[in-house]
């Protein structure tokens, strides 16, 4: 495959964000994103927080949140294998 008119090779690119900002789905190509549990985060700082304001014994927490791949046309498919 060659870009246009270059005669130089064109690979199959792709290009992924994080965050999924609102102007990833409207960009002129709209942007694949890694989505964030935001609430859920915010929501377990929160508690960790006021539990250490009340005075309570907290130790280290680790807590595990699950992203989400967010498809759209920035990303192209895995090209064919080599034969």
């Amino acid at each position: 495959m060659t870009s246009s008119g270059t005669g130089t090779a064109c690979l199959p690119t792709s290009l992924v964000g994080y965050d999924d900002m609102p102007f990833s789905a409207t960009a002129t190509i709209e942007l694949t994103t890694v989505r964030q549990p935001v609430h859920q985060l915010a929501s377990q700082a929160l508690f960790s927080l006021s539990e250490s304001i009340a005075g309570k014994k907290t130790s280290a927490t680790h807590s595990l949140v699950v992203p989400e791949l967010i498809v759209r046309k920035s990303t192209s498919a895995n090209p064919a294998p080599a034969p």
